[in-house]
Order: structure tokens, then sequence, then C-alpha cells
């Protein structure tokens, strides 16, 4: 909650403060409001393909998720992780802790995430009256909008408080990390409570890594971090132009935003849709990668990192991710070849038919019907 120099309150809410504010307005929506909002959202998603979701709700949604869910089961996975509050004295490791792993059929509850900083682009760290339109001193080395100065939002000791609460209940970690700070104190952390002796096969992910440089990305490669990346974050002039001149000559000399040094270091990648659900609208930002041309990736591996790296970055490779026989009939046919089409034509990709567990969750009726 920002305040003033005289310590009142003006209004301003970032970060883990807008979350609770966020959770106090769903509170005011009614239960047939937020089934038909959940309804649509996951309804299009089997429409693009999509099998499996992985959720975070904010502060305390992962309850109120779990009993939507289980009065709307779901045709399609989903996975929700606790992304907990914050108390006057630091994070709420008990927050969500009620519910249990498997609350509806299709739905399954595992693991905490924690925000270690903000996103250059969304502006959350942003003095407040400059907004995005600032100036080009506004946004030079040092500012917000740097990748290499955007500020962690914990001291190192909380950091460490976090991985050691993850270790003592025995549960995956995911850490939003956007800056560079961010990442490295994460990174320190790790390595003050075991390494890679104690991390290297938790599978620790760090949701974005647009900060990692190369010297960070080995360090996270040594200790198991699981890069998931958003194909939507790479391209910054789609969201903002006035950030371009700036910050991705400073990314670039940073060698920052690793999407395919991360598969060459032998990196474990999973991509997914952040905000906009559509995946095909991330796969077109990976397979072009407008922020950092030489980092992307190919077709074939922008799909692997959807489903098999998905699947490895939750822990259920063994399922799912890949057609393979004795693994959960999880599969989608598409309306065109996204292997081949145009690049701006993949985000237009929708299915023609989506099953789950064998079951047809999503029929456009357009594929022959004889032998079903």
């Amino acid at each position: 909650f920002e305040r003033d120099a005289g310590g009142r309150q003006n209004g301003v809410v970032r970060e883990y403060a807008l979350g609770q504010v966020a959770g106090r307005l769903a509170d005011l929506t009614s239960v047939a409001d937020e089934l038909a909002g959940l309804s649509h959202q996951i309804e299009a998603g089997a429409r693009w393909g999509l099998t499996t979701i992985q959720d975070m709700p904010a502060c305390g949604s992962v309850a109120r998720q779990a009993r939507l869910l289980a009065q709307m089961p779901s045709p399609i996975r989903i996975r929700l992780t606790r992304m907990n509050c914050t108390t006057p004295t630091g994070p709420d490791f008990d927050q969500n802790r009620d519910v249990g792993p498997h609350p509806s059929r299709l739905v399954s509850v595992n693991g905490t995430k924690w925000l270690l900083d903000g996103v250059t682009f969304e502006g959350t760290l942003t003095p407040r009256g400059t907004g995005l339109a600032q100036t080009a001193a506004a946004r030079g080395p040092g500012s917000p909008h740097d990748l290499a100065a955007l500020p962690a939002l914990f001291p190192p000791a909380v950091v460490e408080a976090m991985l050691r609460d993850g270790l003592r209940r025995d549960e995956q970690l995911q850490f939003h990390v956007y800056g560079t700070p961010a990442a490295a104190e994460l990174l320190d952390a790790m390595a003050r409570t075991g390494g890679a002796a104690v991390w290297r096969g938790r599978r620790l992910r760090m949701e974005h890594g647009d900060g990692l440089t190369p010297a960070l990305l080995r360090r996270a490669r040594a200790m198991g971090v699981v890069l998931s990346q958003q194909g939507t974050h790479l391209d910054i002039g789609a969201i903002d132009r006035g950030l371009l001149p700036g910050l991705l000559v400073r990314m670039r000399a940073a060698r920052a935003e690793p999407l395919r040094s991360a598969l060459t270091a032998g990196m474990p990648l999973a991509l997914g849709s952040d905000g906009p659900l559509n995946p095909w609208l991330s796969i077109a930002g990976a397979v072009s990668d407008a922020n950092r041309p030489d980092e992307a990736i190919s077709r074939t591996q922008a799909l692997l990192a959807y489903t098999a790296g998905s699947a490895f970055a939750e822990f259920t490779e063994g399922d799912r991710g890949r057609l393979i026989a004795g693994r959960l009939a999880d599969l989608t046919v598409l309306d065109r070849d996204v292997l081949v089409v145009p690049v701006s034509a993949l985000p237009d990709t929708h299915a023609l038919l989506t099953v789950v567990g064998g079951a047809i969750v999503w029929d456009a009726h357009a594929l022959p019907t004889s032998g079903r």
C-alpha cells in the first residue's frame, strides 16, 4: 500500500497489496457470475486445444477456485497452485493449507508460488504519475523499466525463508522472477539452503526468467531450475513501443531473456500463456521472439515446451505431455498444420476436437463421424 511523504496511504496499491484488494472484490461477486466466468474460460481453453491448465490464483483464491470447480466439474485437467498473500510481518506461509490435494475430479492442488518482483512493461513498480508514457530518461538505466535494476520485493532473508518453508513441506516452489536482481537473489538463497545437492531434483520453477543472463542461466541450470516462460513476454513492442529504445538495447547487450540458449544449455523449458489464454499466441511469440530474434526456437521445440515441457514442470511427465501408449489419452486435433502455416496464422488456430482422458470435451463437428 503506497504512502505519501507523511506516511498516509495515497490510494495506490501494488503487487501483493493489489492481490488482496482483488480478492476482496472477488468476494463481492455472485457465485453464479463466478461460475459463468470460469466456465467461459475453460471452454475457451478446450476450443484452443488445451487439455490441462496450470492456474495460480492470487491471495487466497485457491480455496475459492476449488469450491467453484467442485460445483462445476471441469472437463479438462486443472492444477491449482497456491499464491499466498503477505501479512504485516511477512509472507503468509499457512494460507490455503486446508484445501486438499484433489478437491474434485481432474483438479489437483499442490505447490506454492511467490512473487519476487514486478514486470517492467506492466509498470507495477513505476512511480505514480509517470505511467507507461514516461520520458526516455525515466526509462533509462537504473529505472524500474531496466531488467538489471528492477527491484526485488523481499530482502534475502525472506526469500531464504520461502525456500526453507518449501523444503519443510516437501512441495514444489514457483517464483515469479522477471528482473536480474530477483533472479540473482533467488539463486543466492538457493545456494545458502543447500545448493545443487538439495535443489537439483526439486524442479523449482522460475516463472518468466527474463532477467537471466548467461552467468545466471548456468547457475540456474546447475540447480535444476525449470524455466517457465511465456511467448507474450517476447515482444515488448506489441505491448508498449515506448519501452523499445532503451530496454531492448540493454536486454540484448546483457544477453538476457534466454530461450534457445536455455534449451542449448540443457535447462528444462516450459511454455505457458500467462495473461492471454490462447496457447498459439504464445507459441507464435516463441518462434519469432521479436525481443531477441537470435533466441527464437523452432515450432517443434515450442510445441514440446508447451506439452512435454509443461508436464515435466508439474511432475506429470509419466502420465501426459506426449502421445505414448499407456499414458493418458489427452489430445487435440487442430484446424491447421501448425508446423507449416505462416507464423501470423498461428494465433487463429483452433481445435476441431479436444479429448481428455479419452472423453471428447470439445467437438467443432468438422470431422467425419464414420468409425467414431
